[in-house]
């Protein structure tokens, strides 16, 4: 019994290092959320699951919604927040292939303080291995469920061109909270 209590100890501790790592988010640091990820990301509607092409060789992909087509949702949350408000610049991205042209998707991106909640329209054809810069939303952040996030779909955007033989694709996005509204980077690869 006192052997088993000795080698629960070093356990015990060892999770709440764990747990307390992960809750926490860190100024002037990149985190990516991977599309794999059901910690961190959601999804609803059918996607299939790519391993030829995406950030860390997976990606996610479906078809622009029009009548034949269903809705398909993801969003990537946050996986930690800060003692203090901070910019959370954001970068989704989007992988390259060379298969049917890619939709014209709204992103939406939320915190904590709504006062920088913003949406973005981005052309996925535009980009390939790429993290695309969309901006960046103000907050104290949060893990799973909480109210920092990025989200997109694959619905028509008004005025846009729109097919069901459109590919959308899920890739891994990442934030990088700041004490400032100029990001540390625009565009860039994977």
């Amino acid at each position: 019994m006192l052997k088993r209590l000795l080698m629960a100890i070093p356990i015990t501790v060892l999770s709440g290092l764990i747990t307390t790592t992960v809750l926490a988010s860190t100024l002037y640091q990149y985190t990516v959320i991977s599309e794999t990820d059901a910690g961190q990301f959601y999804g609803s509607g059918p996607k299939t699951t790519r391993f030829d092409t995406g950030y860390g060789g997976t990606s996610k992909q479906y078809y622009q919604q029009t009548g034949g087509n269903s809705y398909s949702y993801g969003a990537w949350y946050c996986n930690g927040s800060l003692g203090s408000t901070a910019y959370w610049h954001w970068w989704v991205g989007i992988p390259y292939n060379t298969g049917p042209r890619d939709g014209v998707v709204r992103y939406y991106a939320y915190n904590n303080d709504s006062s920088e909640n913003f949406s973005i329209v981005v052309d996925q054809e535009s980009f390939g291995n790429y993290f695309a810069y969309i901006g960046y939303t103000k907050g104290t952040g949060g893990g799973m469920g909480s109210s920092c996030y990025t989200s997109m779909s694959n619905a028509c955007i008004s005025g846009r061109p729109c097919s069901s033989s459109y590919e959308v694709w899920w890739d891994a996005n990442k934030y990088y909270p700041s004490a400032g509204t100029a990001p540390p980077k625009g565009h860039h690869p994977y």
